[in-house]
């Protein structure tokens, strides 16, 4: 009975791990994530999304086992599974929250998916962008959410100009499309500063079928004609995840959208940054609860690393959340305004932060292993009664 159960339980935790990997991933609202906002949550900094979920799949199978075999074995080890689960976590110190010296001003522009690129609406958000920008006493940074630019970054002189008058001694963070020397489309986060060179970060991980099409050297079988993309099959991702260090002294890692869902995209940038930043249009989610959704995965990163994270979204929800997960001030969806606040400090390294997945992959090896010696024992044992 607990082979088969123990099978199941590494079946779905190795499913919900390869969602991180097909068509370059998807791995929206994993099972683990509904600890969120509970006693268990703490627990995402040592295991991660996906030990965790292995944990809270393998706490679920010992009970209902216990509920169908009413043993006191099955009990007491789903009451142990269970403690462990609920209660071990709250041996883990929170660290206080700090602020850091440095301010920063969420600008949310709350431009209607329908609205966003037309002729007559683009250029009325894209003012009243300026306008919250400029607005007295100005923060140490801005930002701007995914895309507020309304032109390809190589065609926006006019509009860029304006911004850095808006900005003063600013440093302005903002996303826009972007255009490269070969003609490929890319989604960008550009940072423009007087005692700065201008950097740029461009998207990495992109939606499959939204911002590129998979499998394109299937385009002439599916007769999927040329002109569907009028920059070729969509945007051109980039290199990774990066750590960008601002004239301030500062440094960042930089999400846009969909990358934030990504437990180990991170990993390779984090180690000496003080903060996440995501920049984000969920307009396309509509009224759904996507944003919602979006918002606690960010939240869950926040808690993996140790790491504040500031959020700037087209429609909401813009936030500032410290290193434990917990908002502590955000623009509510669908309005428009701005946040002005101070950046929270950093925890110490996370285990997950140093180990990432390892810890899972690890964990199912082990399963693998205690499953092998279990079937090997059962096995001598029955081999031994038939014998007597």
């Amino acid at each position: 009975y607990y082979l088969p159960g123990i099978g199941v339980v590494i079946s779905l935790s190795l499913a919900e791990y390869f969602r991180l990997y097909f068509l370059t991933g998807f791995p929206w609202a994993n099972i683990s994530y509904i600890l969120l906002d509970t006693t268990a949550d703490k627990w995402f900094a040592i295991l991660g999304p996906y030990g965790l979920n292995m944990l809270l799949l393998l706490t679920c199978f010992t009970i209902a086992s216990s509920l169908r075999i009413r043993k006191i074995a099955n009990f007491s080890l789903a009451t142990l599974l269970l403690s462990i689960l609920l209660f071990a976590p709250q041996s883990f110190r929170d660290e206080p929250s700090k602020n850091l010296t440095t301010s920063v001003r969420l600008v949310q522009p709350n431009a209607a998916q329908e609205k966003k690129w037309s002729a007559e609406f683009a250029p009325k958000f894209f003012e009243n962008m300026i306008k919250m920008t400029a607005q007295k006493p100005r923060p140490d940074i801005i930002i701007w959410p995914e895309t507020s630019l309304y032109l390809p970054y190589n065609s926006a002189s006019e509009e860029i100009e304006k911004m850095r008058e808006a900005t003063q001694e600013s440093i302005l963070v903002f996303g826009a499309l972007k255009i490269d020397q070969t003609n490929f489309l890319k989604n960008s986060l550009i940072i423009e500063n007087k005692n700065q060179e201008t950097a740029f970060y461009d998207k990495a991980k992109l939606v499959p079928f939204g911002e590129y099409l998979p499998f394109t050297n299937l385009k002439s079988y599916f007769k999927i004609s040329e002109r569907s993309n009028l920059f070729g099959w969509g945007f051109k991702r980039g290199s990774g995840s990066q750590l960008i260090r601002l004239s301030n002294g500062l440094n960042f890692v930089p999400l846009i959208c969909y990358e934030a869902i990504f437990s180990d995209f991170l990993k390779p940038s984090v180690k000496n940054a003080d903060f996440i930043l995501q920049i984000t249009n969920d307009a396309w989610f509509g009224r759904s609860i996507g944003p919602q959704q979006h918002l606690a995965q960010l939240r869950i990163r926040s808690i993996e690393y140790g790491l504040p994270v500031i959020r700037v979204a087209n429609t909401g929800i813009s936030a500032i959340i410290d290193a434990n997960g917990i908002v502590l001030k955000n623009l509510p969806v669908n309005k428009s305004g701005y946040l002005d606040a101070f950046i929270p400090s950093r925890k110490q390294s996370t285990v997950y932060g140093e180990y990432g997945n390892l810890i899972f992959l690890s964990l199912i090896l082990m399963s693998l292993m205690v499953a092998f010696l279990y079937k090997q024992i059962i096995n001598r044992v029955r081999l031994a009664t038939e014998t007597n």
